[in-house]
């Protein structure tokens, strides 16, 4: 007889750990390469910002430095570092947009085919089984997995993944340019993640309350209007 079902923060992190590998599996292998030129755009931005932050520190320690130096020097020093920060501003900003735009459609073709594919798994079904189940709520709980399926790996490659490589690269330039400076921002990120964690986990209850809600509302509103 199986225990009963245990909760905690450890246990939902080993839970999404265990769906994450679950979800991979499931993603056809031209996707994966998608995603994988999406984290290498995602490397090549994460270190732009932090080229143009540790360039913006430089530009102002030379300003302290050129004080007092002729207009002409100060100016021709102002024009190739604002010119070098634009440029740098606009190659980041456009592997963004090629980044965004393959993890869209590449998220759109995985939920077109995750939707066919449970279509026709349903087909295969014994009628019996789905005969037990109100239409409504069947209809709502398949669009909301493919829905949270897709979720799930945009929120990994567009906010996670971007998110986790900045903060390496900003720790490793921290660490390079002055150790005390990047012992200061190692300590900060568990504190950033507890926070996250608590946030995620105090929403758990009234998000799955909703998601049961929502469930019921879908089934009684098909059988009514089926009904009718």
């Amino acid at each position: 007889m199986p225990g009963p079902e245990k909760h905690g923060i450890s246990n939902d992190l080993v839970s999404v750990w265990a769906r994450r590998s679950e979800i991979l599996r499931l993603v056809p292998k031209a996707d994966k390469f998608s995603f994988a030129g999406a984290v290498l755009l995602m490397a090549v931005v994460a270190l732009v910002e932090t080229a143009i932050a540790l360039l913006l520190g430089y530009f102002f320690d030379r300003v302290l430095k050129l004080t007092g130096q002729p207009a002409d020097k100060f100016l021709r020093f102002a024009g190739w570092s604002l010119g070098l920060l634009a440029g740098a501003y606009i190659f980041k900003e456009t592997l963004n947009l090629v980044r965004r735009r393959l993890i869209s459609r590449t998220m759109v073709r995985i939920e077109r085919d995750m939707t066919v594919r449970i279509v026709g798994h349903l087909l295969k079904v014994d009628l019996g089984v789905l005969a037990r189940e109100r239409i409504g709520s069947l209809h709502g709980r398949i669009s909301r997995c493919v829905e949270g399926y897709g979720k799930f790996l945009k929120v990994s490659f567009t906010d996670a993944i971007p998110s986790v490589l900045t903060a390496l690269f900003a720790l490793g330039a921290g660490f390079f340019s002055e150790w005390r400076v990047g012992l200061v921002m190692a300590c900060v990120v568990p504190v950033s993640i507890a926070l996250t964690i608590w946030q995620v986990n105090s929403q758990k209850g009234i998000r799955l309350t909703l998601l049961q809600a929502k469930e019921g509302l879908d089934g009684t509103m098909v059988e009514q209007l089926g009904g009718l």
